[in-house]
C-alpha cells in the first residue's frame, strides 16, 4: 500500500505536465492586439478618400460626318462620281463598216461615230421614195374629179334638152331614149362622187408610201453609231469588219463636263430641308498636293436613313478643262462644304 501512496502523486504530476505542454503559446501578433493598461483605446478608423483617377472620355467612331462651321457642314471623304456613262450598242445586226471613235476622243451629242452595213435599207429607201413620189403626184392631181364633173354637165345638158323637146312636141323622143339619157346623167353624177373617193384613196396610198420612206430612214438610222451626249470615249469594243449583233456594245462614252459628288450627313445634326438645293463648294486634291475648288449645289437628298444614322447627299458641279484635259476626274476623293446661308 505504501508504493501506491508514493506512485499516485507522481502520476498526477505527469498528467499536469502533459496538460500544460498541449496549451498553445499566445501569438505575438494576437498578443499585440490584446488590450492592456498601457495601450490607449483605439477609436474609429478614419478612411481617406482615394485620389480621383483621370478617365478618358469615350470617342465616337470616325466617319465622314459633317463638321459644323460658320458656313455649314463640311463633308470629308466624299466621292466624285459619273452622272452618265453609256455603252453604245449596235441596234441592228450587221458588219461594222466604219468606226471613227477612238479612246480619249471628245464627242458631242448626236455625233456620228460609225455605222453598220446600211446598203440594203438605203436601196429600200430609194424604191420607197420613187413609189411615194408617184403616188403623191397622182394624189395632188384632181383631173379625174374635173373630168367626172364635165361628163356630168354634158349628160345633164343632154337630158334637159331632150326633156324640153318632149315638152314642146310630145312623142318626139321615145320614152326609152329619154330614160337612157336620164340614166347617163345620173351615172355621170355618181362618177363625180367616185372620182372624189378614188382621189382620197390616192392620198392614202401616197401617205403609205411616205411611211415606207420613213421606215427605210429609220432602218438606216438604227445602223448609225452616235454619241448619246457630250462626253469622252473611254472604250472601243468593236472594230471595222467585225460582226455586230443587236445589243452588242460598240463603244463606251462617259460624261465628264458635269460630275456628281456623293457624301453623307448625320440625320441627328441636319434635316433634309436644310440641305436640299443649297450651294456647295467642292475641294479636291490632285497630284503634288495641288488643290482645286469647284462650286455647285445639292441636287438630291436621300429620304432613307442608314443604320448608322446617316443619309446620302448628291451635289453636282461643272467640270473645267486645263490644257485640253478635264481637271476633276471620277474616282477622286473630295471635301464638300454645304453653305446653309
Amino acid at each position: 500500500m505504501r508504493w501506491l501512496s508514493f506512485l499516485l502523486p507522481c502520476v498526477v504530476v505527469l498528467l499536469l505536465a502533459f496538460a500544460l505542454r498541449g496549451v498553445p503559446a499566445v501569438e505575438p501578433a494576437r498578443a499585440a492586439t490584446l488590450p492592456s493598461e498601457k495601450t490607449p483605446p483605439v477609436g474609429p478608423t478614419e478612411v481617406k478618400p482615394a485620389a480621383p483617377r483621370a478617365v478618358n472620355p469615350p470617342t465616337e467612331p470616325s466617319r465622314p460626318a459633317a463638321a459644323p462651321t460658320g458656313k455649314g457642314p463640311v463633308l470629308a471623304n466624299c466621292r466624285v462620281e459619273l452622272i452618265q456613262e453609256v455603252q453604245v450598242p449596235g441596234i441592228e445586226a450587221g458588219v461594222l463598216l466604219a468606226l471613227e471613235a477612238t479612246e480619249g476622243m471628245d464627242v458631242r451629242a448626236g455625233m456620228t461615230l460609225g455605222h453598220i452595213d446600211d446598203r440594203e435599207p438605203k436601196m429600200q429607201r430609194t424604191i420607197s421614195k420613187l413609189k411615194h413620189d408617184a403616188a403623191k403626184a397622182q394624189a395632188e392631181s384632181d383631173i379625174d374629179i374635173r373630168f367626172a364633173r364635165a361628163a356630168y354637165d354634158a349628160a345633164e345638158y343632154e337630158y334637159q334638152k331632150d326633156k324640153q323637146a318632149i315638152d314642146k312636141i310630145p312623142g318626139a323622143i321615145s320614152g326609152v331614149d329619154i330614160m337612157k339619157v336620164k340614166l347617163a346623167a345620173i351615172k355621170a353624177k355618181a362618177g363625180i362622187e367616185k372620182a372624189i373617193v378614188d382621189h382620197r384613196q390616192l392620198e392614202f396610198e401616197a401617205d403609205t408610201k411616205g411611211a415606207e420612206v420613213e421606215a427605210a430612214d429609220l432602218s438606216i438610222e438604227r445602223r448609225q453609231i452616235r454619241a448619246p451626249f457630250d462626253g469622252v470615249v473611254t472604250n472601243v469594243y468593236r472594230h471595222p469588219g467585225e460582226w455586230v449583233a443587236p445589243g452588242d456594245p460598240v463603244i463606251k462614252v462617259i460624261q465628264v463636263d458635269r460630275l456628281r459628288i456623293e457624301g453623307s450627313l448625320s440625320a441627328s445634326e441636319y434635316d433634309p430641308p436644310e440641305i436640299d438645293g443649297r450651294p456647295v463648294t467642292i475641294e479636291a486634291e490632285l497630284a503634288h498636293g495641288r488643290k482645286v475648288k469647284f462650286t455647285g449645289k445639292v441636287v438630291f437628298v436621300s429620304p432613307l436613313v442608314s443604320l448608322a444614322g446617316d443619309y446620302v447627299v448628291f451635289a453636282e458641279v461643272n467640270n473645267r478643262q486645263e490644257n485640253g484635259l478635264w481637271v476633276l476626274s471620277p474616282g477622286l476623293s473630295a471635301t464638300m462644304t454645304i453653305h446653309l446661308k
